[in-house]
């Protein structure tokens, strides 16, 4: 990915976003600079109620605010889950500029800084501090598919692997599991714990992991977060790095699967014992 930056004075350095090519790692590192920002650890929560100064508008409407303290049943609520008061509070701040959350104002703006012109055009019909409009039209603007609905979301969780999904790296494979299960913790569909396992060792490389994969079905961890510190111990280990360094693209060791289908290491062991029982 490109690594120029916005020339911007922020100290963001979020990487400039030319096109679709550089879109996941672009979202990686935005990610990061709203965890600094304003504390998300999530972008695909972010909504309106969250960009909305509520000391502002407690004082901007206040007879509205304290109608809107409770539900229609007299119970306490959130005001913004009013959807008629967080539209007036919405409409009043995209209208007028003021009512955002103070980080908002540099957030929209770095943001816009380091899209290029193509992008920037694209998406020049979002309203000023609307942020989740902006996310949502970059993605569109740069063509970029992403899965939302909680069902498809769980059926790419399990059908994740290492070769495919991971590009034969075990860490970027953790890192797209753990995306996975964030996104469906965010929907209301958090993942078991024991299908997160299951889904771990089926993914990931079944001739190098072999013994470490049996251990795990023989003795079996009690957590995912167990299981991934295993592995990663295991990863670690000289003989375990060396093979998987030979995974990388371009090595003739590199072509191995990480699925059920035969591998040539483990068609060579059959091979061997066929012909010991054949003697």
């Amino acid at each position: 990915m490109s690594s120029s930056t916005s020339s911007s004075s922020l100290k963001t350095q979020l990487p400039k976003l030319n096109d679709a090519s550089e879109y996941t790692q672009w979202k990686m590192a935005l990610q990061t600079y709203f965890f600094k920002k304003f504390k998300n650890v999530n972008m695909d929560t972010i909504s309106d109620a969250i960009t909305l100064d509520k000391e502002f508008f407690k004082k901007e409407f206040k007879s509205e605010w304290k109608a809107a303290s409770k539900d229609a049943s007299g119970n306490e609520q959130d005001q913004f889950d009013d959807p008629g008061f967080l539209h007036k509070c919405s409409e009043h701040a995209y209208t007028t500029g003021a009512g955002f959350q103070t980080w908002l104002y540099d957030t929209f703006s770095d943001i816009r800084n380091v899209l290029c012109q193509e992008i920037n055009e694209k998406t020049a019909g979002v309203r000023l501090g609307d942020l989740k409009g902006l996310l949502d039209s970059i993605k569109l603007a740069v063509h970029h598919y992403e899965i939302f609905d909680p069902t498809d979301l769980e059926m790419k969780f399990s059908a994740a692997t290492m070769q495919v999904e991971g590009q034969q790296d075990i860490m970027k494979y953790l890192a797209v599991l753990h995306n996975y299960m964030n996104r469906l913790k965010s929907a209301s569909h958090p993942v078991p714990d024991t299908k997160a396992q299951r889904v771990l060792l089926r993914g990931i490389h079944q001739d190098i992991f072999e013994p470490f994969i049996r251990d795990a079905d023989r003795r079996p961890y009690t957590s995912f977060d167990d299981l991934k510190v295993a592995l990663l111990k295991e990863a670690a280990r000289a003989s375990v790095l060396t093979k998987l360094r030979d995974l990388k693209p371009g090595t003739a060791k590199g072509m191995y699967a990480t699925t059920t289908e035969p591998v040539p290491a483990l068609a060579t062991r059959l091979d061997r014992m066929e012909n010991i029982f054949a003697r």
